[in-house]
């Protein structure tokens, strides 16, 4: 169970899910649809910033919330909750309310158990998870809500495809090739920034 566990927490990892992330980007602009394109950009791009400044914060020079045992959003569960509900709201577009909103459901769920995962497994303590789930939820639910006025992609079927091909390519190289290493840079940089000889850690 243990492995299990280990290996859903890699789903959550940066070199998956920003891939993911960029190919909505990809499919709104390809639909046409740039004002949602634009906006999905820069909502994502604020929640990754959020995560990164509270754990450079932590790590160079250990500001937290200790009474929350908080120090940093969760990465891997923000950006579960932002892209995973997203995904399946776009893909199920044309399906019908139940279905999408089932599609919906699913992806949060997806959410709240990498939450369960990166909290178990002591990679951040439960409030660093919700907070990561709740970022991430407000950043998916913001672009849906703000977005509805927007002008709707315009997709066909062919470019979906190919898209998603694309999608699925560059995931198995990605992660065959490469190692997620989100956070040695994160440490490069907040000990580059606060001149700190060795990085802050949680005290167990």
């Amino acid at each position: 169970m243990t492995i299990y566990w280990q290996e859903f927490v890699k789903l959550g990892g940066s070199l998956v899910l920003i891939p993911i992330a960029f190919a909505i980007f990809a499919w709104l602009l390809a639909g046409r649809a740039w004002g949602m394109a634009w906006l999905w950009g820069m909502l994502f791009t604020l929640g990754l910033a959020v995560v990164a400044i509270t754990q450079i914060a932590f790590i160079g020079w250990g500001i937290e919330i200790s009474g929350l045992d908080f120090q940093g959003f969760s990465g891997h569960s923000m950006r579960t909750a932002a892209v995973m509900p997203l995904a399946f709201f776009l893909v199920l577009k044309n399906a019908s309310p139940v279905i999408r909103i089932a599609g919906v459901l699913l992806g949060m769920l997806l959410a709240a158990m990498m939450g369960f995962a990166v909290s178990v497994h002591d990679t951040h303590s439960a409030s660093e998870a919700i907070g990561g789930c709740i970022l991430g939820y407000a950043v998916c639910f913001g672009f849906i809500q703000i977005s509805k006025s927007m002008k709707q992609p315009v997709l066909g079927h062919a470019v979906a495809a190919a898209i998603g091909f694309g999608l699925v390519a560059s995931l198995l190289w990605t992660t065959k090739l490469m190692t997620d290493q989100t956070y040695e840079w994160m440490t490069q940089i907040a000990l580059g920034l606060s001149g700190s000889e060795k990085p802050f850690a949680r005290q167990y």
